[in-house]
């Protein structure tokens, strides 16, 4: 039991400490050159898999308490001063994940050594996309619904992820063999490039099978009628000469706010499996005016079935994205519609309002009676009356 309680006591030091450092990395006061795009990812992963495992032990203890037989229970000691680089991630700590990093770039060193090349920027590329493609088969996820896609250990173990994370994982290595790398999100994939001057050059894909063009290659596929271009299903086929020279880089920042939503989006379709099509604004189009709505509070769909574990991992990545964009407003509208169907309505109310008061007149228009709603009834105390029995967050 004591074994589980310091455990249990460990996790949440771990979900604090990632958090605070998160907020550190990415802090207004430091350039966006200086925000580690892997040390982010990484320690996003720390907070929310410490947070699974306090579950469990949460889980564990409950079920100790139930049968009343001793707890076996992994062993763990006590730690109060935790360094964040040596937090444990499955079986490496974010230091050791970070020197995996280091290992394929002594790998990509390897082979231009090998094959006698130049160390320009081309020639570095194609040795990337050797080691990275060819050797450790870095594929794209065929789909981002798997919140394990969003995460940077499951890329460097399985060599899969989403483009975005894949991305990363290429700009990094190219960082650290002195080529700096930009990237952006285009029709559903992630495109980089090297930094070379002001204009794009070449665009590639970081993935295996992933195109790589130059700027003449698109203009000679655009003016191109061959069946072949035509039938060629893959992403990169599909841009618009206009679209590669008009790309613009996104900031560290917003690279990561591409993995935070895609984080989110993928844990709320597994808390929302129950309720197919179920969004979390789904309250805001309620029919405001109906009698149904002025008259019980219990048609209001809040936490109605959700899986209450992958809920809050959404509104986790939810508050790193207000972390990173606070003045954005509809950032902070989904922020507050997911911490109201998870039941945190103080915290609800007071996002909405800010939403509001960043918000565009029409938002405010369909927020407002929302929250004078969601504000009347918390002041009542009238929040019991979404576990009735004729309330489907009974359900919950």
């Amino acid at each position: 039991m004591r074994s589980a309680s310091i455990r249990s006591r460990y996790e949440s030091e771990v979900m604090i400490l990632a958090r605070q450092v998160f907020c550190k990395e990415i802090s207004s006061h430091k350039s966006d050159d200086a925000v580690s795009l892997v040390k982010s990812a990484l320690l996003i992963l720390a907070e929310d898999q410490a947070f699974i495992s306090l579950n469990r032990e949460k889980d564990d203890l409950a079920v100790q308490n139930e049968i009343s037989l001793p707890l076996v229970s992994s062993p763990a000691r006590e730690r109060w001063n935790v360094n964040p680089m040596e937090v444990m991630i499955g079986d490496l700590s974010i230091s050791g994940w970070m020197d995996k990093i280091d290992g394929l770039v002594s790998e990509v060193d390897k082979h231009l050594n090998d094959d006698g090349l130049r160390r320009q920027p081309l020639q570095i590329l194609k040795a990337v996309n050797v080691v990275l493609c060819e050797a450790w088969d870095f594929i794209q996820a065929p789909s981002s619904n798997d919140p394990l896609q969003s995460y940077i250990d499951h890329a460097l173990t399985f060599g899969s992820g989403t483009g975005v994370l894949l991305g990363i994982i290429f700009m990094e290595v190219f960082r650290r063999l002195g080529v700096k790398m930009e990237g952006t999100a285009v029709n559903g994939t992630f495109l980089v490039w090297p930094h070379l001057d002001d204009s794009v050059q070449m665009v590639f894909e970081p993935c295996k099978g992933g195109k790589s063009w130059m700027i003449e290659e698109f203009s000679q596929w655009r003016s191109s009628s061959s069946s072949q271009h035509k039938s060629d299903s893959s992403i990169g086929r599909l841009l618009d000469i206009s679209v590669v020279q008009t790309l613009e880089p996104k900031s560290n920042r917003d690279i990561l706010i591409f993995i935070l939503k895609s984080l989110k989006s993928a844990y709320w379709k597994k808390a929302a499996k129950p309720r197919p099509g179920l969004t979390p604004d789904s309250a805001l189009r309620l029919d405001m005016t109906s009698s149904s709505y002025t008259t019980s509070n219990a048609e209001l769909p809040v936490g109605a079935m959700l899986r209450p574990e992958d809920l809050q991992l959404a509104v986790m990545a939810s508050e790193r994205l207000v972390l990173l964009e606070p003045r954005n407003w509809a950032i902070r509208k989904e922020h507050g519609m997911l911490l109201y169907h998870r039941r945190r309505y103080d915290e609800a109310v007071r996002e909405l309002s800010i939403c509001i008061a960043l918000a565009p007149l029409r938002e405010e228009e369909s927020l407002q009676p929302f929250v004078e709603r969601l504000h009347l009834m918390r002041t009542e105390s009238t929040w019991d009356i979404f576990s009735s029995s004729n309330s489907p967050s009974a359900f919950v």
